[in-house]
């Protein structure tokens, strides 16, 4: 199956205190795939067979005289994050250049497309961006802890599509001629210019050439997911990042929500395997690893920790299917005791991830990789 793969890296570019909630550029990673549809609805439970034979979740312990007291959250009083910095420069460049800029959508995740030519079904493109909203929302108890209702013009998020490379490039010329803040700082390579695309929490700009009729859902998905993820990690903390979430979030939307296409087209790493991406049967995948106990699997401790540069497939997957099982086992959690939401809260204070997941999910390993295994052992 032919396919084509453009990588997004972080980078920095040095700006002021004014600019300081804009985060690094990502690798985006696209691989052909067939033609999707939008229409059915996902499904954002948790799978059927989870639980111990005793009728306990996997991973959740069994009742014994001391367990560790769930930690005490306190949920602070966050920034908006707003996304009218970009916006501005958008419009500012337009009118400059009297280029014809258009908006698709009216809620919390809106598409921009600036320049003529990007034909998509963007309503399609909304549609799968707000349902990737919805996912995140119900899998942290529907507590609005993550900012995926917010329909003002100028709190929702943007995934702006510059209808072409040319004008992808000329308008970075142009925001840097006018904003020094935004220019290359020599070191490296100039990543936002090589790869046309960077982000801010509320707003992801990328050339068109990034985008694909078949991968146009995934898009959607993968830039309405970070947004909202970045933006409360952005608010909550300034410089905190907890990739293995991210990937695992964005990775189970994109699978569940595309007409049941499974594939995984937009991601942030590279990979050692550049085949990988074609495997489409992921539970399947890992379960055959477990059942021959391959070496190079990680242990529960090891995907908290993991290095996303040059991670091999099987690793990523494990990224995916280690997030999919702590949503599992806070699936019927609603509100302020949800177990996604009380991780969030934690790791935006700027605590490591493989304190806090066995704090919160009452587990360490190796009994948290054995619980898991097992889980994964029985997914389809």
């Amino acid at each position: 199956m032919p396919h084509c793969s453009d990588f997004q890296s972080e980078n920095n570019h040095g700006m002021n205190n004014i600019f300081k909630l804009i985060i690094s550029s990502l690798v985006l990673s696209a691989l052909w795939a067939a033609p999707l549809q939008a229409e059915e609805a996902p499904f954002f439970g948790g799978d059927d067979a989870d639980q111990e034979e005793d009728g306990t979740p996997f991973g959740e312990p069994k009742q014994e005289p001391e367990q560790p007291k769930q930690p005490e959250v306190v949920d602070e009083k966050p920034q908006i994050a707003e996304n009218t910095v970009f916006i501005g420069l958008i419009a500012d460049y337009a009118k400059a250049k009297n280029v014809p800029r258009k908006t698709f959508g009216t809620g919390a995740f809106r598409i921009m497309v600036v320049g003529r030519g990007a034909e998509f079904d963007y309503d399609a493109m909304i549609q799968a961006g707000e349902t990737a909203l919805k996912g995140l929302d119900t899998w942290t108890g529907k507590s609005d802890i993550l900012p995926v209702n917010r329909t003002k013009d100028n709190l929702c998020s943007y995934a702006v599509i510059m209808a072409s490379d040319k004008i992808f490039d000329d308008f970075l010329n142009y925001t840097r001629k006018k904003h020094p803040q935004f220019r290359h700082n020599g070191e490296g390579d100039d990543l936002t210019a090589k790869l046309r695309s960077f982000n801010h929490p509320r707003v992801a700009i990328s050339s068109a050439s990034k985008v694909r009729p078949q991968t146009a859902l995934h898009f959607a998905i993968y830039h309405s997911a970070n947004r909202a993820i970045d933006t409360f990690f952005a608010e909550h903390s300034d410089d905190v990042k907890v990739p293995w979430l991210r990937e695992g979030f964005n990775a189970e939307l994109q699978r569940i929500i595309p007409g049941g296409n499974p594939m995984v087209l937009y991601r942030t790493i590279a990979y050692e395997n550049s085949k990988g991406g074609q495997v489409t049967d992921w539970s399947k995948e890992f379960k055959e690893a477990i059942k021959s106990g391959d070496r190079g699997l990680y242990s529960a401790t090891d995907v908290l920790r993991a290095d996303l540069i040059s991670l091999p497939q099987l690793n990523y997957i494990q990224l995916w299917s280690f997030t999919k099982y702590l949503v599992a086992q806070g699936r019927n959690q609603k509100g302020e005791k949800n177990k996604i939401r009380l991780m969030l809260l934690e790791l935006a204070k700027g605590r490591s991830s493989d304190v806090v997941v066995p704090e919160i999910f009452k587990t360490n390993d190796p009994a948290m990789t054995r619980n898991w295994f097992r889980w994964a052992s029985t997914q389809r």
